[in-house]
Protein backbone atom coordinates (compact mmCIF):
# COMPACT_ATOMS: atom_id res chain seq x y z
CA UNK A 1 0.00 0.00 0.00
CA UNK A 2 1.18 3.57 -1.34
CA UNK A 3 2.20 5.52 1.75
CA UNK A 4 1.57 9.73 1.09
CA UNK A 5 2.78 12.68 2.48
CA UNK A 6 3.20 12.82 6.61
CA UNK A 7 3.19 9.16 6.85
CA UNK A 8 -0.49 8.53 5.97
CA UNK A 9 -1.49 5.98 4.12
CA UNK A 10 -4.75 5.78 2.18
CA UNK A 11 -7.46 3.17 2.91
CA UNK A 12 -8.29 0.32 0.30
CA UNK A 13 -11.76 1.02 -1.03
CA UNK A 14 -12.85 -2.93 -0.28
CA UNK A 15 -11.75 -1.56 3.80
CA UNK A 16 -14.89 1.41 3.07
CA UNK A 17 -17.28 -0.99 1.26
CA UNK A 18 -17.16 -3.42 4.26
CA UNK A 19 -17.58 -0.88 6.80
CA UNK A 20 -20.77 -0.14 4.85
CA UNK A 21 -21.90 -3.75 4.70
CA UNK A 22 -21.81 -4.14 8.28
CA UNK A 23 -23.49 -1.26 9.03
CA UNK A 24 -26.30 -1.53 6.49
CA UNK A 25 -26.45 -5.56 8.05
CA UNK A 26 -26.31 -6.97 3.74
CA UNK A 27 -24.35 -9.90 2.76
CA UNK A 28 -21.60 -10.84 0.42
CA UNK A 29 -24.12 -12.79 -1.95
CA UNK A 30 -27.24 -9.85 -1.50
CA UNK A 31 -24.79 -7.34 -2.55
CA UNK A 32 -23.07 -9.04 -5.97
CA UNK A 33 -26.40 -9.55 -6.55
CA UNK A 34 -27.64 -5.85 -6.74
CA UNK A 35 -24.45 -5.05 -8.15
CA UNK A 36 -24.69 -7.14 -11.27
CA UNK A 37 -21.60 -9.27 -10.20
CA UNK A 38 -20.67 -12.36 -9.40
CA UNK A 39 -20.17 -13.54 -5.47
CA UNK A 40 -16.77 -14.51 -6.41
CA UNK A 41 -15.53 -10.93 -8.19
CA UNK A 42 -17.14 -8.99 -5.01
CA UNK A 43 -15.31 -11.32 -3.00
CA UNK A 44 -12.12 -10.89 -4.47
CA UNK A 45 -12.52 -7.08 -4.44
CA UNK A 46 -13.39 -7.35 -0.61
CA UNK A 47 -9.90 -8.99 -0.09
CA UNK A 48 -7.70 -6.69 -1.99
CA UNK A 49 -7.11 -9.83 -4.95
CA UNK A 50 -8.93 -7.49 -7.83
CA UNK A 51 -8.67 -3.81 -8.65
CA UNK A 52 -11.82 -1.65 -7.97
CA UNK A 53 -12.91 -1.14 -12.18
CA UNK A 54 -14.79 2.28 -13.29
Amino acid sequence: MATIKFGYSPTHPSEVLKDEMEYRKISQRKLAKQMGVSYKALNDLLNARRMLQP
